[in-house]
């Protein structure tokens, strides 16, 4: 009988053993896809924040090309009000050079 006692507590301590074996890995699969999710939506997240920055790098560029063309057509007009007036001093002065030799 002290021998089956035995047996018997021995598969007991098995079972109970496969038991908690058993939970545990039930435990960690689960905690496993909580992980693998938050990753996904970690990356998710990131890849959004990247699109965005993208798109405010984008803008950005935008702005300055806007700016820049901005510059250069008040560039533009400044150069053409100085041709004007260089052309009227030019103007003048023949007309002051031609009324002095007629």
């Amino acid at each position: 009988m002290t021998e089956m006692n035995k047996q018997s507590r021995n598969m007991s301590k098995i079972k109970r053993v496969s038991q908690l074996v058993t939970q545990e890995f039930t435990e960690m699969s689960q905690e496993l896809e909580l992980q693998r999710g938050l990753r996904q939506h970690a990356e998710d997240v990131a890849h959004q924040l990247m699109h965005k920055a993208t798109q405010e790098q984008g803008s950005d560029v935008d702005l300055e090309l806007r700016r820049a063309l901005e510059q250069v057509s008040i560039i533009g007009t400044a150069l053409r009000d100085i041709q004007r007036h260089y052309q009227d001093q030019v103007s003048e002065g023949a007309m002051n050079v031609g009324g002095g030799v007629k």
